[in-house]
């Protein structure tokens, strides 16, 4: 006749096992909030994604209503408020002469533009704007040097080639600058509130208070470049911005061509 042993289990063993599954349900648990969070992140994502592309299309077409609704000679330094399906877009349009060439602007500028605008020390700018000057000269050496379908149109992007102008700086003074094919000088009448300020500090370099290009005013807003930025909130919290280059041509439908399209940037309601 054979006898069952019984296994006396010890407080200890099922303390252990308790143990264990505590681990094991908190494992589990941390699991499953990272995949929620997972989950939450892809969301945001897909939501911000969704509403640049959103933000780019409502932007293009408001700036192209805005175009094709206005009289070229009264399109300068305004406000707009466009409607489009389901949103209201803000438009503002600027004429590249009233903001700073960093391809034309003398030194002096240049230095007021990053202490001012771009928040750098005097000294620290007075360097920089001299670095700025000197890459410029360079630059146009080696476009004399290249063929002619080596050429790329200038780009404010191109500033941030210029050792110590950092992303931070760059987006700071951006706002305020063009890289357009126009005189180094600023037309003070079409000129945004923060470029005056750097016009009317000017006190050791010659007055730089009109447009001194070949056209006259009329035809600088007729055929010049406009930088049209158009701005548009899906919540009250994030704010798109799309920004539109463009200049008059008589090629087009439209009368306007579109010279180039910026990212979209996203910034908060309190920043913008």
């Amino acid at each position: 006749m054979r006898f069952r042993q019984i296994r006396v289990v010890s407080g200890r063993q099922r303390g252990m096992a308790l143990a264990l599954l505590l681990w094991f349900l908190a494992a589990l648990t941390l699991m499953v909030g990272g995949l929620m969070l997972l989950a939450r992140t892809d969301i945001t994502y897909a939501n911000l994604h969704r509403h640049s592309a959103q933000a780019a299309a409502l932007g293009d077409g408001a700036a192209l209503s805005l175009l094709a609704g206005v009289n070229a000679q009264h399109v300068g330094h305004l406000s707009y408020q466009v409607s489009m399906p389901g949103h209201s877009v803000a438009l503002q349009a600027v004429p590249a002469v009233g903001l700073v060439n960093i391809y034309q602007a003398d030194e002096v500028l240049l230095t007021r533009l990053f202490s001012d605008l771009g928040g750098i020390p005097s000294a620290q700018a007075i360097e920089l704007a001299n670095s700025v000057v000197k890459w410029r000269d360079l630059r146009a050496e080696e476009i004399k040097r290249s063929t002619r379908d080596a050429k790329q149109a200038n780009s404010i992007e191109d500033l941030l080639s210029v050792r110590g102008v950092t992303r931070e700086v760059f987006e700071r003074i951006k706002p305020w600058i063009h890289a357009e094919s126009t005189s180094g000088r600023v037309n003070m009448e079409w000129a945004p509130a923060q470029v005056m300020a750097l016009l009317d500090a000017e006190q050791e370099s010659p007055p730089i208070d009109e447009y001194t290009g070949d056209e006259s005013v009329s035809d600088t807003l007729y055929n010049g470049t406009l930088r049209i930025s158009a701005k548009v909130s899906f919540d009250g919290r994030k704010i798109f911005k799309r920004t539109v280059w463009v200049r008059r041509s008589s090629r087009t439908l439209l009368g306007w061509a579109i010279l180039r399209r910026e990212p979209v940037t996203v910034t908060t309601a309190e920043n913008k």
